[in-house]
This record gives C-alpha cells, structure tokens and sequence, in this order.
C-alpha cells in the first residue's frame, strides 16, 4: 500500500508542470472611456493623487487543458490583465495603476490546469478638470 502511494505521488509530481513570467509595465488605465486613455492624460499633464499599493489577482481553472470551470475571479474567460486591473482598483477607487508589476502563471497536473494573472502597484485617481 505504501509503495502504491509513493508511485500516485511520484507520478502526478512527472506529469504536473508550471510555469510562471514576470514584467513591469509603467502605467496601465481603465478602457471605459477616453478620460482614461493613460497616453492622452499624461501627454496634457494631467494632475493624479496616489492612493497607495495595491494587488489584483484573476484565476481561471481549466478541465482537459480547454473547459473553464468554477465561479468568481474563477470564471469564464477571467484570466485577464483587465479583470487583474478591475480587481486592483476596487481596493482603493483608483483610475490607473503606476510602476506595475505583472506575474502570469500557468500550472498543469494531467486533466487539470490553473492559470493566475497578478498585478501589483501603484494605484492612482486623476484630477478632474
């Protein structure tokens, strides 16, 4: 029984597989509007507060490597850097994220996989006009 185990166990560690990638990007905005297309507000010299650190995460679960499957930040198609950003911004109310760093990962066990996009930085509010 012991050795069975041992070889469960040694096996799903062989097929099991995962990556993770990492970047920074300067700004990244909301696309809801033209008042936060980043390029055009910080070209006029827009004004912003910074609100402080702050960290978003989507997940997706994925069956047979194809399949989503499961609910909130686990849902259908929610692996995104958008959806990372939305989740970032509701901490604080921000319009944007500075300095950001960008951590994608994948990890994949047989019939089974689990993708994450985290953002973390710094959240910001533009001024009105």
């Amino acid at each position: 029984m012991n050795t069975t185990i041992k070889a469960i166990v040694l096996i799903l560690l062989l097929f099991g597989t995962g990556c993770s990638s990492q970047g920074r990007v300067g700004i990244l905005s909301r696309g809801f509007s033209l008042e936060a297309d980043a390029g055009a507000l910080l070209q006029h010299g827009r004004g912003f507060d910074e609100l402080g650190a702050v960290k978003g995460e989507a997940c997706r679960h994925l069956i047979l490597l194809a399949i989503p499957w499961g609910g909130g930040s686990f849902g259908w198609g929610t692996a995104t850097v958008s959806y990372a950003l939305e989740e970032a911004l509701k901490v604080k109310g921000g319009d944007a994220l500075l300095n950001v760093q960008v951590t994608t990962s994948l990890y994949n066990f047989l019939v089974y996989a689990f993708t994450c996009t985290t953002l973390e930085g710094t959240a910001i509010r533009f001024h009105s006009r």
